[in-house]
């Protein structure tokens, strides 16, 4: 008996504990919705292996919406969306009213029409919580070839049992701007409205509760009850209620400041301009590819291939560009003196030009900059070029220990073939407050005068600093860090970076974290987001091609990016380290602190050729504006990953150009016209207001 009364009480509790906890899915048959448009006509199409024996047929910059109409709190999951596909691989992105949930890529597969009619599963594409105002769900179709996808069902799972004819309350079908080349004629319209109609001998699901028409003319849905709820029936509105491009303020409400400053290195942030706004939030960031250019081309002069970045730079004068252009024309009746104080030097006062009767040698006196840190083990290079040679000459190079001690003069011949020559110095030799300098001597007269094309002094780091660790995975993330390498002092503060929250596992003193991202379980992954700890987001987009090309030579990463952070009332922004980084891989939805307390939420989102970064949340106290800066590289047109930007579609102005403090308007995208790019970074980045 006793054991009976045991079993019936396990019996309700497992009965009570599945009610608690029951989910209830939800189709949306897609086919039944029947908005005529004047290119295409009703875009039903009969499909003998639909769910509900029909699909719905969408081409590029298409939008489907499904309004969604919740009585009360409940969690919402995109389970499932059922597609065919005939041709290239698709991209849709899925939008929770503002926010990216995800996307996913058809399966690329082609056999003259005939895989139109087998469907595959895009598997879970996130979720949400829902409460008691109405949500616009979007299916936007950001690529397709000329074919386009055929949408059949969408499958929702709700945490609570709905009345689906009132929690599905509206839909409707935004065209995109451009007609394909592959869509049907009007006489084919009517075929297929014909068709779709045989399929709708059945009843009606409960998905589609009220019909509506459209006045093609006015592209206005009126509705045929009063019971059905509006819902954007315009591109423009969709684009103002269910993307992240609404804005929020006045186009004049957008300052730009103009902070570049030229340089002749590789200089990640040499390129920096400044959007101040009244808020931040709601801002995009879309990172693409432009297919118009090839990455893999190099147009640029050979011995510009050969240029170092500035983070090793402890000196230049000149960069290698095959001319002397950038130094003074007249030529030094003697010996010359040459003095560069923390890096900084007037190039158009070192010669260009020598006549090795007048002038045997060259000093070049240096101290280091305060930021320059000299480790143990590593060394410095130095480095001569020389242009338009025509014969061998001997040059000998001499430097100096610590400012004190010469050594001994070390001798190489240049050729017209072999114009550069470095020699390698220890690092322990070079004093670090003390001016240093170093000899360039030209022992046998020349007939000849000798050209210098560019001088420098770079620093080669011997150091292990961090070490990489993959800190989460699934079937369409990666989450990598660059972790710090404590090092054996006690209370060592120094490489102290970020803590990293994902789920239930932190990780800490991470330096960058990199989100590397693949469109479905066949892809490759590929970095879509690298996040400093200094406060800096680089977006990546790149096509198949370049992502599989490795990087060599020059080629630099992370040079272009964005630093959001809160303007003061002086109107600076405020230089602001990132303490902690909560992310859920799920929707990678991200919670950045910065270590002044400072908050952002970023929702990021990828397809093949687009990334995403919206600001959802932002708070930045004590501040009085907000700040979007875009910081990247440029030495010349052809070394560089940005030189022009354009606003709103209609201006390129020149990426150094004083003009940029001038312009006002909502899109500002910044561009690599040049084919040749030193770096692996997207060929597009945009920002929207």
């Amino acid at each position: 008996m006793e054991c009976q009364i045991k079993c019936v009480v396990i019996f309700l509790l497992l009965m009570l504990t599945s009610f608690i906890y029951a989910e209830h899915l939800i189709e949306v048959e897609l086919e039944n919705i029947e908005i005529k448009h004047p290119w295409t006509g009703i875009r039903s199409i009969y499909r003998q292996n639909a769910s509900g024996g029909g699909s719905l047929h969408l081409y590029e910059n298409d939008a489907i919406i499904i309004r969604l109409c919740p009585d009360g709190p409940m969690f919402v999951s995109v389970e499932n969306v059922s597609y065919s596909n005939d041709g290239m691989s698709d991209t849709i992105q899925l939008l929770e009213n503002q926010n990216v949930l995800g996307t996913f890529s058809t399966y690329q597969q082609s056999n003259w029409g005939e895989y139109w009619n087998d469907f595959l599963s895009s598997g879970p594409l996130g979720n949400f919580h829902a409460y008691s105002q109405p949500i616009n769900l979007t299916f936007s179709v950001t690529y397709a070839d000329c074919f386009g996808v055929e949408l059949d069902k969408i499958v929702l799972k709700i945490n609570k049992s709905v009345d689906q004819s009132f929690f599905i309350c509206g839909y409707n079908l935004i065209e995109g701007p451009k007609k394909s080349e592959c869509m049907p004629t009007e006489s084919n319209d009517t075929d297929v409205t014909h068709a779709s109609s045989a399929m709708h001998t059945t009843a009606l699901t409960s998905v589609i509760v009220e019909s509506q028409t459209t006045d093609a003319t006015a592209n206005v849905v009126t509705e045929s009850s009063s019971n059905m709820k509006p819902i954007v029936t315009t591109k423009q509105e969709y684009e103002a209620s269910s993307s992240t491009t609404t804005q929020q303020y006045k186009v004049s409400d957008v300052m730009v400041k103009q902070k570049s400053s030229r340089t002749n290195c590789l200089d990640r942030k040499n390129i920096n301009v400044e959007f101040s706004v009244p808020n931040i939030v709601g801002t995009m960031i879309i990172s693409r590819t432009d297919n118009a250019f090839d990455t893999n081309r190099n147009d640029k002069p050979a011995q510009e291939n050969n240029d170092n970045t500035c983070d090793s730079v402890i000196w230049r004068l000149g960069h290698p560009d095959n001319s002397n252009r950038e130094f003074s024309s007249t030529v030094p009746n003697g010996d010359v003196e040459f003095t560069i104080v923390q890096e900084i030097a007037e190039e158009r006062t070192f010669p260009g030009v020598i006549e090795t009767d007048k002038t045997h040698k060259i000093v070049i006196r240096y101290t280091l900059g305060y930021n320059k840190q000299l480790e143990s083990g590593s060394s410095v290079l130095f480095s001569l070029g020389l242009t338009r040679l025509t014969k061998n000459i001997n040059v000998g190079v001499q430097y100096y220990h610590r400012g004190k001690k010469d050594t001994k003069i070390y001798t190489n011949v240049f050729s017209p073939k072999l114009s550069v020559m470095s020699l390698v110095i220890p690092a322990r030799t070079i004093s670090p407050s003390l001016e240093n300098q170093i000899h360039i001597y030209f022992p046998n007269a020349s007939d000849v005068p000798i050209e210098i094309d560019f001088v420098r002094l770079d620093y080669i780091q011997n150091s292990t600093r961090s070490r990489n660790v993959i800190l989460h995975k699934d079937n369409f993330y990666i989450i990598r860090g660059e972790q710090y390498i404590k090092k054996s002092k006690v209370n060592d503060m120094s490489n102290e970076g970020m803590d990293v929250i994902i789920g239930k596992n932190t990780t800490n003193d991470v330096e960058k974290l990199v989100i590397y991202h693949r469109p479905n379980t066949k892809g490759k992954y590929s970095v879509i987001l690298t996040i400093h700890e200094n406060g800096e987001f680089s977006p990546y987009r790149e096509n198949q091609h370049g992502m599989a090309r490795p990087i060599t030579g020059q080629e630099l990463v992370d040079v272009s990016g964005l630093i959001f952070a809160g303007v003061d009332g002086t109107g600076k922004p405020a230089a602001n380290p990132i303490s902690r980084l909560e992310i859920n891989p799920s929707n990678m939805d991200i919670n950045v602190t910065y270590e002044d307390g400072s908050t952002i939420r970023l929702l990021v989102g990828s397809t093949t050729t687009d990334t995403q970064i919206v600001v959802n949340e932002a708070r930045f106290p004590g501040s009085v504006n907000s700040s979007v800066t875009f910081v990247s590289t440029y030495v010349s047109d052809y070394v560089s990953a940005v030189n022009q930007i354009n606003v709103d579609g209609l201006k390129n102005i020149h990426i150094m150009s004083e003009e940029i403090n001038n312009i006002n308007g909502s899109t500002f995208t910044f561009q690599k016209t040049s084919p040749v790019r030193p770096n692996k970074t997207g060929q597009v980045i945009e920002i929207r207001f």
